[in-house]
């Protein structure tokens, strides 16, 4: 198996996530690291580290700075491991993570519909990241659920998970990357793995430890999408393929010209997209969307001012 972390400048908090890794129970991983563009102590940690007498192979990359579409598709790419986990350079793991996600797959080897698995991600405290008592509704008599990434709402999941996924079925997935845009919603991938017939085995567990920082991405929803409109309109777009109402439909349509023409590129209103007559009739209502956002995105000075680059961390 592979885990898989991109980081940007956060030498002040990735030992956390290392020094948990040498606690694994279990060491059949790897640790497959992209730095995308650090300027602080990142490279002198992991020369430090590489000499380390790990029980796990480390392999780590550096790149100029691309972000999260071309660092996660890179570390697809890359991977040696037949399942892939993402875990971000502000968590790290419980010291049975890896022995849980490999039990896990374990279940789903001869499965053909699902690729991948998934457990939960929480506080120091034990508690889900959704908030206290927030579990998922997980069938009793299982032990897990098998659903499609886009249901997970309706049975509580819809908080920040930690998934392995088949590798093999994620190089079919690329991120979709725009010019000068660093960052896109990750349901962009796995809604389009799910409306492919692909399910994931969700266990009511915890086995990452989550501690939002104030220069991640979580926290910088609203100027994440000032910077990256094109990746959000996408975002938009793909709930489209899902069986949602005709109302939600045009709700979708609308935000996603919105941002496509915040982006000053409103042919992308009509790239793939399937529904082309109702993104033109929606124009206008599009562009009263796009002023409102424009407003909104104006207010963004001081979180752009304590944030000044894109990252994938």
């Amino acid at each position: 198996m592979t885990i898989f972390t991109p980081t940007y400048n956060r030498g002040y908090i990735l030992e956390k996530l290392y020094r948990s890794l040498q606690r694994q129970t279990i060491f059949d991983f790897e640790w497959l690291v992209i730095n995308d563009g650090s300027t602080d102590n990142t490279d002198d940690l992991f020369n430090q580290w590489l000499m380390e007498d790990n029980k796990f192979p480390i392999r780590y990359y550096k790149q100029t700075n691309k972000g999260l579409m071309v660092g996660f598709n890179r570390g697809v790419e890359l991977a040696k491991g037949i399942y892939l986990s993402k875990i971000d350079s502000d968590d790290y793991v419980s010291n049975d993570c890896v022995e849980y996600l490999l039990k896990w797959l374990d279940t789903i080897k001869d499965n053909k519909v699902v690729y991948a698995v998934g457990g939960m991600r929480g506080t120091v405290g034990g508690i889900p990241l959704k908030g206290e008592g927030e579990w998922p509704l997980i069938d009793k008599k299982t032990g897990y659920l098998d659903i499609y990434d886009y249901e997970r709402k309706q049975y509580n999941l819809d908080a920040d998970m930690t998934e392995a996924w088949n590798v093999s079925v994620l190089r079919n997935f690329p991120f979709p990357v725009f010019e000068g845009e660093f960052f896109a919603p990750e349901a962009i991938v796995f809604n389009a793995v799910a409306v492919a017939g692909h399910k994931i085995r969700w266990f009511p567990k915890i086995i990452c430890i989550c501690e939002y920082q104030n220069d991640g991405l979580t926290k910088n929803d609203v100027l994440m999408q000032k910077r990256n409109p094109l990746g959000f309109s996408m975002a938009w777009k793909y709930k489209l393929k899902q069986k949602i109402s005709f109302k939600s439909k045009m709700f979708c349509l609308a935000q996603s010209g919105a941002l496509a023409l915040y982006s000053g590129k409103p042919k992308y209103i009509w790239i793939d997209n399937d529904h082309k007559f109702l993104s033109t009739i929606l124009l206008p209502v599009s562009y009263l969307i796009f002023l409102r956002r424009r407003k909104q995105f104006e207010n963004c000075i001081y979180s752009e001012l304590m944030n000044p680059k894109n990252t994938i961390s």
